[in-house]
């Protein structure tokens, strides 16, 4: 699997919104 900073910081985005919701 190829972990791509873009992909990585959109994933961190969905889990930080997921925590806050």
């Amino acid at each position: 699997m190829n972990y791509n900073p873009k992909r990585t910081g959109f994933l961190n985005n969905v889990r930080r919104n997921e925590g806050l919701s």
